[in-house]
C-alpha cells in the first residue's frame, strides 16, 4: 500500500508541474472530472487506514484516535473527530456506500450523509419494535414481538 500511495503521490507532482492553463476547455473538464474522483477515492483509502488505526488503538499515547489524528495531520478537533466517525461509520455501514466511495462515485460529506441516515433510521426502527414488542407481550413470547417487524 504505502508504494502505491507514493506512487499516486509522485503522479500528483506530476500534475502539479503541468500547464493548466494550456489546456483545451474539453480536456481541462475531464482533468477536473478525474481529480475529483481521485479526491473521493483517495479520501476512502484513508478512512480506512484511520478506522484501522482506530480498531487497533494505534494512537500511540494518545486518549484517542481523534486526538492522535489531530496532532499527526495537524488537524483541528472537530475535524479529527469527524474523520474517526465517518471512518468507523463507513465501516459499520452499508458496502455499498463504501463502494461508491472508493470508485469516487459519491463524496466523503454525501456518504457521511448517507450513514448518517441509515444509522438513525435504523436505530428508530430498533426502538419502535422493541417498544412494539414490549408492550403486546412478554419478552418470551416472540411470535408478537415477530409481529412488530
Amino acid at each position: 500500500m504505502v508504494e502505491g500511495l507514493a506512487r499516486a503521490e509522485a503522479a500528483v507532482a506530476d500534475c502539479l508541474d503541468a500547464a493548466v492553463w494550456a489546456l483545451p476547455e474539453h480536456d481541462l473538464v475531464a482533468a477536473l472530472d478525474a481529480a475529483h474522483r481521485l479526491a473521493q477515492r483517495l479520501a476512502a483509502v484513508q478512512l480506512a487506514l484511520v478506522r484501522e488505526v482506530d480498531g487497533r488503538g494505534t494512537h500511540q499515547g494518545a486518549s484517542s484516535t481523534a486526538v492522535w489524528s489531530r496532532d499527526r495531520l495537524r488537524l483541528d478537533g472537530s475535524t479529527a473527530r469527524r474523520l474517526v466517525n465517518v471512518a468507523g461509520a463507513l465501516d459499520a455501514g452499508a458496502p455499498g456506500v463504501r463502494a461508491a466511495l472508493a470508485n469516487g462515485d459519491i463524496t466523503v460529506e454525501q456518504a457521511r450523509v448517507i450513514g448518517e441516515t441509515v444509522q438513525t433510521r435504523a436505530s428508530r426502527r430498533y426502538h419502535r419494535r422493541v417498544d412494539c414488542a414490549l408492550s403486546r407481550s412478554p419478552p418470551w413470547r416472540t411470535r408478537s414481538a415477530r409481529a412488530c417487524g
